[in-house]
């Protein structure tokens, strides 16, 4: 099944990935820290989610994080890889 799955004409690539996650809460919101590593390169990630936008944008901000650019899991980690997006 893994040949299948990364078959080169597929586009898709097995990958090693340890990640270690811690759980918080930032006012109302539900925030996650993952420390993840990805064939050897490490990245820390964090997540914020309410289903009120207004209350995620004070979140990201009242913890210092509005710099950061905003992506996708799956973005992130091409990136972190150095694959093309």
């Amino acid at each position: 099944m893994q040949a299948e799955l990364t078959h080169p004409s597929r586009g898709v690539r097995a990958v090693r990935v340890h990640k270690k996650r811690r759980r918080y809460t930032v006012g109302e919101c539900l925030a996650e820290m993952t420390e993840l590593t990805a064939d050897g390169h490490a990245i820390r990630t964090v997540a914020i989610e309410f289903e009120d936008p207004g209350r995620v944008h004070a979140a990201v901000q009242e913890m210092g994080l509005g710099q950061f650019e905003n992506l996708s899991y799956p973005r992130g980690l091409k990136r972190l890889l150095g694959l093309p997006a």
